[in-house]
Formats: C-alpha cells, structure tokens, sequence
C-alpha cells in the first residue's frame, strides 16, 4: 500500500465516511522510508562547548561591531527623515498647497526676484 492509499485511508476514516476495523492493515506509525525493519534506537551524548571554536578566532567580535554599526546607521536615517520632513514643512510651496493658509504668506518666484535686484541696487 503506497503512503498517498495510506493518507487517503486515514482521512475517510477522520471524516467518519470509513471504520478503522475496516482496514485491520492500516499502521498508523508506518511512515514511507520506514522499510518494516525495526530501529534500534541509540543512546548518544552531546557535549556543548561555551568557548569560540578556533576557525573563528576573531570573527565574532568583527560580527558584533558591524552590527553595532549597523544599529547606529539606522538612528542616523531616522534622524534624515526628520530632517527632511522638517524642511518640507517650511518649504515656501507650503503656503500654495494649503487652501486654508495666510494669502500674505503666499510669494511669486518673481516678486522675490525682483525684490533680491532691488536690495542690490541699492
């Protein structure tokens, strides 16, 4: 019996369509790499070291202030959006976007042009 006979078998019998008495050669504990060989199971130790293996002698430290670094970069971008944000809210095209906002604030590229000559003539 192939494993896909097997899945199909044990989901009729979970669905309540067919009785587990009706397949007496239905294992449950059968897998497909299982032969019908019974493993003897083996008892085995692990043994855990605390201490860095010698391959990577001076890699973990390396690993650890790149991460650091990597942290503090983060902090850095956090801060450049804010900036950034910041600098868009006082952009002179803020006073144009906002229908609600100080008309007197509002300013032409060439009033203010006009306005730069007239200070240097001067």
């Amino acid at each position: 019996m192939t494993s896909t006979d097997r899945w199909e078998i044990r989901q009729l019998i979970a669905s309540g369509i067919a009785n587990a008495s009706d397949f007496p050669d239905l294992d449950d504990d059968h897998t497909a790499g299982d032969s019908g060989q019974n493993e003897l199971e083996e008892d085995f130790d692990v043994e855990v070291r605390n201490g860095d293996p010698p391959f990577l002698a001076g890699q973990i430290a390396r690993t650890i202030s790149l991460t650091i670094a990597y942290l503090s970069y983060k902090g850095r971008k956090e801060l450049r959006e804010a900036a950034t944000n910041q600098k868009e809210s006082e952009s002179p095209s803020a006073e144009w976007n906002d229908p609600m906002a100080n008309c007197e604030g509002r300013k032409f590229a060439s009033d203010l042009q006009n306005a730069a000559k007239a200070d240097n003539t001067t």
